[in-house]
């Protein structure tokens, strides 16, 4: 028995551990694989059961026992990923795009590192603090690839960017209702990196009925958010399913349209539909679940960022040594670099701080997300909430707590640069929600809001069109789950400095 299968022992091994080197270099390299980490187990298990029952037809003898047979496939499967942690260890260690970066050698090869720390004493934020202090600016705390997704979408938003700055230069020196051109201007830019195509509002300077529809959709949904029951019932009734049924017909027709028109180059909609077209009979409850990816996206990639420029130039409107001092950063930022792109303006600080202060004074969900406690309960100070409670964080009324940012009522971008006193703990600041239910199109948004401010404020002054805007816009606002901002309307003066931008220029 011995001589029979130990001469091929070394054999078998060596393949099957170049067949986990090779699994790795040629698939899981690649891609998010740790999310399908159940299904890459279960489909182990059932390939271990076939490969085991296929040894014992091959193999088979009365000295092949049973648990011979089995020993060879487990070995086997053994080698095969101690080839694909080989691989993956050495990759990761020395060959990965952040290898370059500092921070503690362990956390080059696992999260695991991180979930350590943060396990440690539950105050991950210090620890990070730490890190920081140690390594710089910049400090690797994970293997974790960088995403390259915001890249393709540049041109495009900066396409869009140039055509709302035309509409202003057009219309300079008069009353101009910004919050209306920003709709026209997040509408845009969401139709096309969403569903391929542009709802064209800033091209022809008017309404699209999908932004109409889902505007006076989402004001009934804001109010209506805390009777969740009363959905269902009310989509059944004509008379008050008329809006509903004429926006989801609207997103059935965008989504069809976009599955018929695939773009060259993978849109937001892509990662989406992706799963749903390998599916090989989708059930309808499958088609109603894409419907409803779709119109989130819709509002997500469309009303937030609308809603934070509006507030973001309102507020450098009545703070002219705000906008004095963001208008200085993007000048020094024109003399240092050459062209426009996402990853350089990320570096102005004073506009993220104006941006940072904008969402705070103006969340954009101003009454909060629901989220539910652990079936244990959840202590907080004090009190104990019980499981399986619905709770919420009010945003605005967070943000505005003097016991979390001293003067909390007013604007002052630097307590986000250079007065940090005035913000008890900067962690504390999240408008866009933390954990695993936070919002995935954070970076886009931004990258749409510093081109768009970056570009007006570094061409026109701006103020407010009269003496009552102010007061009207602030008591305007309203909370349809979103914030809905009112008209706003402004005044844009062009620069004496002004040049022509690189944007115009591309």
């Amino acid at each position: 028995m011995t001589t029979l299968y130990t001469p091929i022992n070394l054999a078998y091994h060596g393949i099957a551990f170049a067949l986990g080197v090779t699994l790795h270099l040629s698939v899981f390299r690649r891609g998010e694989w740790n999310i399908y980490a159940l299904s890459i187990l279960q489909y182990f298990a059932i390939f271990e059961g076939i490969f085991t029952c296929v040894l014992r037809l091959f193999l088979g003898s009365e000295k092949c026992t049973t648990w011979i047979v089995v020993s060879i496939a487990l070995t086997a499967t053994l080698s095969t990923l101690v080839g694909l942690f080989t691989s993956m260890l050495i990759y990761r260690g020395f060959f990965h795009p952040l290898k370059g970066y500092p921070g503690p050698f362990s956390s080059r090869f696992s999260s695991l590192y991180i979930t350590f720390r943060a396990f440690k004493n539950r105050r991950l934020f210090e620890e990070l603090q730490l890190l920081h202090k140690t390594y710089g600016d910049i400090v690797r705390i994970e293997w974790a690839n960088a995403s390259k997704g915001l890249r393709r979408y540049e041109d495009r938003v900066a396409e869009y960017t140039t055509q709302i700055l035309q509409h202003i230069e057009a219309l300079q020196d008069e009353p101009l209702d910004i919050s209306m051109w920003f709709n026209f201007y997040s509408f845009d830019v969401m139709g096309d990196l969403a569903f391929g195509k542009s709802f064209d509002m800033l091209s022809n300077g008017t309404k699209h009925p999908f932004m109409e529809l889902t505007h006076s959709h989402m004001l009934v949904a804001g109010s209506l958010s805390r009777l969740a029951w009363i959905f269902p019932l009310l989509k059944r009734i004509p008379i008050f399913n008329q809006k509903t049924c004429e926006l989801e017909e609207r997103i059935k027709q965008l989504v069809d349209w976009r599955i018929k028109n695939e773009p060259d180059v993978p849109d937001i909609f892509s990662w989406i539909l992706r799963d749903y077209c390998r599916l090989i009979k989708p059930t309808g409850q499958e088609t109603l679940n894409l419907y409803g990816d779709a119109q989130l996206i819709a509002v997500a990639g469309s009303d937030t960022t609308a809603a934070s420029l509006t507030c973001l130039f309102f507020e450098l409107a009545i703070n002219p040594q705000a906008l004095h001092n963001v208008q200085e950063e993007i000048d020094r930022y024109h003399l240092k670099y050459s062209t426009l792109d996402h990853q350089s303006l990320s570096k102005l600080s004073y506009l993220q701080a104006c941006i940072n202060e904008s969402m705070r004074l103006y969340p954009l969900l101003p009454s909060g997300l629901q989220r539910i406690t652990p079936p244990e309960g959840l202590q907080v100070g004090s009190i104990h909430l019980p499981g399986d409670t619905i709770i919420s964080i009010p945003s605005y009324a967070f943000n505005r707590d003097e016991r979390l940012f001293k003067n909390a009522d007013q604007f002052i971008p630097e307590r986000w640069t250079t007065m940090t006193e005035l913000t008890r703990d900067s962690s504390l600041f999240t408008p866009f929600s933390i954990g695993k239910y936070s919002c995935v199109g954070r970076q886009l948004g931004l990258m749409e809001i510093r081109f768009v401010a970056s570009q007006i404020l570094r061409v026109f002054d701006v103020k407010l069109a009269n003496c009552n805007t102010a007061k009207e816009f602030a008591s305007g606002l309203r909370d349809s789950f979103t914030l809905a901002c009112p008209n706003l309307h402004l005044v844009f003066t062009r620069r004496d400095i002004w040049t022509p931008s690189p944007i115009s220029e591309k």
